[in-house]
């Protein structure tokens, strides 16, 4: 994690926004783990290795955000309207990277097996 910290650090130039994208890490693994235990599916391995997979998915779709909001609010929006902008200008490119991935992740994290 610290490496991660350093790495991301490094490339924002900040030391704020490595957070935000690193609190999406484990929040998108407890979403799929929860999802599983909601629907009353078991955990396996298949399924943890596919919501680690979904959890870097998701951590790779905030790098981008949090880039975009960066570069509106240095343009002179607020916070919010920057958050705002920068979701509709990236949405469309993160619905296209991630479905695949979704897609091809989907039949694992399905699996019922133990």
């Amino acid at each position: 994690m610290v490496g991660i910290f350093m790495i991301l650090s490094c490339q924002f130039r900040c030391y704020l926004e490595p957070v935000i994208v690193m609190v999406s890490m484990p929040l998108a693994f407890m979403g799929a783990v929860w999802g599983r235990i909601l629907t009353g599916c078991y955990l396996s391995t298949p399924s943890l290795i596919a919501a680690a997979a979904l959890a870097g998915i998701v951590t790779n779709d905030a790098i981008l955000l949090v880039q975009f909001v960066k570069i509106h609010w240095r343009l002179g929006l607020g916070a919010t309207q920057a958050a705002i902008q920068a979701r509709r200008d990236r949405l469309r490119a993160i619905f296209i990277f991630s479905s695949p991935t979704i897609a091809g992740v989907l039949p694992i994290l399905l699996e019922t097996s133990r």
